[in-house]
């Protein structure tokens, strides 16, 4: 298991777009910094995603604690480091669902915050605690389940290091989890409120390899006050090994059981019990970057036996031009569709819990039941720009079956639909204002193939700009 350390409208969107435009006006024309990934303090660790993977002990040891006071607040023996993160959102579709359902004339603003606290008691034990709001205004149909959280515990976990490093490890509360590249596990940074399992994980490291298992429910996030929740019917299971050798080339296997109630990619209106094996290979060097990742899926849902499965992988050549870092990749997926969805075979391939970027940079298309082609080029000078271009060219691969969107929904069809589902090209644009700010934007337009004959307004076009700070 490789793991990466993944109907009305609201009356104030307008007051909240106007806001987050004027303050990207004026921030475009701040001074530059380091990537957000570089803490502001060059000896300081570098500030994550998942917050909880910073460790400020060592700093704090060494610092006088007067570049980052809150990092290093010392009480009773522990050291407590503080955080923040806060990002304003703004999206469009048009059309909203291939046209299907409330449209937007304007689009929809997302904002979210959170607050976190990791205190280390001794090298052996600490813990990390994270509340979280977000909400979504103005969106023609109200907000979607990820849109709104008035405010929750997100994260909240003790941690047990035997050893007084990270070689092992159990950790045990409420947390985010990603695995290898996101295929199967990823926060979902994406969306405005991300993915937290309940439960146990752990690790241990002996030589070169890397044992990892997690004993977890999913969260249920609902819009109000501290009402998350996780269940039995959402159990997720799963238990790896990684390889890895000095390079960075890792090999990895991998078992994962989940049990899910939705009815999602074809499924039967039943709970299913969906074991995935899989093996994930990555060798690289300083200029080359190659990827495998095989999957299976076994199980039942319904009285109907599950047998799916999915390839994914990417290559990529990296290389130093006028001091820009290019990256020229291309990726690509397969993923089962139901052959027949009149017999007690269930073959569609479940992705679980993915990065929204699955199949090319906006989550329209699941990659359920489809083949799909995607050739980027990345450029990213130091400390200042990032500049990206994608298309994903996507087919479906079983005629028997739908093209599903990112959420599980069957894309609306005809029966003449054929089998090209079309054409998502992007750009995206990010930069770095300060060590702490950033801002990104990203343009898309879906080229819907003959899939969508006979349905109007098929053709999408999308837009997105984010402000985002960490501390």
């Amino acid at each position: 298991m490789s793991i990466a350390r993944a109907p009305g409208r609201g009356g104030n969107g307008a007051g909240l777009r106007a806001a987050l435009v004027s303050g990207c006006a004026v921030l475009a024309g701040a001074p530059t910094a380091a990537a957000q990934t570089v803490a502001p303090d060059a000896d300081a660790p570098s500030l994550t995603v998942s917050r909880f993977d910073e460790d400020w002990a060592a700093y704090c040891s060494a610092a006088d604690g007067t570049a980052a006071p809150l990092k290093c607040i010392r009480a009773s023996g522990a050291t407590v480091s503080l955080g923040l993160d806060a990002r304003l959102r703004h999206e469009f579709y048009d059309p909203t669902g291939f046209g299907f359902g409330p449209q937007d004339d304007d689009g929809y603003a997302l904002a979210r915050a959170a607050a976190h606290a990791a205190v280390a008691f001794t090298p052996h034990w600490r813990a990390f605690g994270q509340v979280f709001a977000a909400d979504v205004y103005d969106r023609s149909g109200g907000a979607r389940p990820a849109d709104r959280n008035r405010f929750d515990i997100v994260q909240g976990f003790v941690e047990w290091r035997p050893h007084g490093d990270d070689s092992a490890y159990v950790r045990f509360g409420r947390q985010e989890i990603a695995f290898g590249a996101g295929r199967l596990f990823a926060v979902s940074e994406g969306s405005n409120v991300r993915r937290q399992f309940d439960g146990l994980r752990a690790g241990v490291r002996i030589g070169d390899v890397t044992y990892q298992a997690v004993a977890t429910g999913l969260v249920q996030v609902r819009p109000g006050t501290l009402d998350d929740s996780a269940s039995l019917d959402r159990a997720v299971y799963g238990a790896g090994a990684v390889h890895e050798t000095p390079s960075g080339s890792t090999s990895a296997i991998y078992v994962i059981a989940a049990r899910r109630p939705e009815r999602i990619f074809g499924a039967p209106q039943a709970i299913q019990d969906r074991t995935t094996l899989g093996g994930r290979l990555v060798r690289q060097s300083p200029r080359w970057f190659g990827e495998l990742e095989l999957i299976g899926q076994s199980g039942e849902a319904g009285g109907r036996d599950i047998a799916a499965w999915a390839v994914a992988g990417e290559g990529a050549f990296n290389t130093m031009q006028n001091n820009a870092r290019l990256r020229l990749a291309l990726r690509f997926s397969v993923a089962s569709g139901d052959q027949n969805p009149a017999d007690d075979a269930l073959n569609g391939f479940d992705p679980l819990f993915p990065n929204p970027s699955y199949t090319g940079s906006v989550p329209l298309v699941s990659p359920t039941n489809s083949v799909a082609l995607n050739p980027r080029l990345a450029a990213t000078w130091p400390s200042t720009w990032r500049i990206s271009g994608d298309v994903a060219f996507i087919r479906r691969l079983e005629r028997g079956d739908a093209v599903y969107a990112f959420s599980g929904a069957a894309l609306p069809a005809t029966p003449a639909a054929g089998d090209t589902v079309g054409a998502l090209w992007s750009l995206n644009v990010g930069r770095q204002i300060t060590p702490r700010l950033s801002l990104a934007a990203t343009a898309a337009y879906f080229d819907a193939g003959d899939y969508f004959t006979g349905i109007r307004d098929a053709d999408t076009r999308f837009s997105a700009i984010n402000l985002s700070y960490a501390y």
